[in-house]
């Protein structure tokens, strides 16, 4: 499948449109994809197909795997992109129009980003269709946002079905994020939740698609890769604060999860700047 062309009907600033498409298509995997939109003008729905990413609105970070959907409404901070080892592919549409937002806080999903298995790929298929096939523009219009009011249907009873309290979870989320640099343990965090280890870990992964070991190793490489490009700190200094067991490991997991060893990566990006 292709990119479609613009809307440009559905851009013209003079025409109000309750709902309309401005952008459709189906992304390829692609290891470098990054979107980002600074108060976006723009609403988007996506499908993810195969393969991974990271998905920040308004400082809010979620995880993105096969079979999980995500809406992202105008107004905010979209941020998006691919894991490099597991490129996203997705079939999306980005609308415009009062519709989509009013449905959204309708059925009270205009807070909610990511929807966890849930296969909206039928519905946004039918919309490409639409707008590949119908000429008369109200028409297409029409059809499209009844499909649109589906699907949003559809996300909203797999809300309340598989609906969990996440607070518990995020503030464990957020724990890790405000104490990487310490040793944080899992049996810690289920604590803190008051949930089981094994709970903890299953509903951890549920909410942000990867596990809470996975998520906090990812975090400390992320803060390792700021302070190689940003400090003069040995290797052995880094490996130290991140509470690594002991350099080699260090070493060991950075090469695992970049590519490169982080005295390589450390001397590509100073090559670099």
């Amino acid at each position: 499948m292709k990119k479609r062309k613009t809307n440009l009907y559905a851009q013209d600033k003079n025409v109000d449109i309750p709902f309309a498409l401005t952008n459709y298509g189906v992304t390829p995997k692609n290891s470098t994809y990054h979107i980002i939109r600074e108060n976006s003008s723009i609403s988007c729905l996506e499908y993810v197909i195969s393969g991974s990413g990271v998905i920040i609105c308004n400082n809010r970070t979620f995880f993105a795997n096969a079979g999980d959907s995500y809406m992202l409404l105008s107004g905010n901070h979209h941020d998006y992109y691919s894991y490099p080892h597991d490129p996203l592919t997705k079939i999306w549409i980005n609308f415009s129009g009062n519709l989509g937002i009013n449905l959204a806080s309708t059925y009270h999903l205009d807070n909610t980003v990511l929807f966890k298995n849930t296969n909206i790929f039928e519905y946004i298929s039918k919309i490409h269709h639409i707008y590949d096939t119908v000429e008369d523009e109200t028409e297409k219009q029409n059809q499209s946002a009844l499909v649109f009011h589906q699907a949003i249907q559809y996300l909203y009873k797999c809300q309340n079905k598989f609906k969990i309290n996440t607070y518990e979870i995020e503030l464990a989320k957020y724990y890790i994020d405000c104490h990487i640099h310490e040793n944080i343990t899992i049996d810690f965090l289920a604590n803190l939740t008051n949930y089981s280890k094994g709970h903890f870990i299953r509903t951890f992964k549920s909410v942000f698609g990867v596990s809470p070991h996975q998520y906090i190793l990812d975090s400390k490489i992320s803060s390792a890769k700021l302070m190689l490009n940003n400090t003069d700190k040995s290797i052995a200094d880094i490996s130290n604060q991140l509470n690594f067991s002991n350099p080699n490991n260090f070493s060991a997991q950075f090469e695992q999860k970049v590519g490169v060893r982080p005295s390589v990566y450390r001397k590509s990006k100073q090559m670099n700047n």
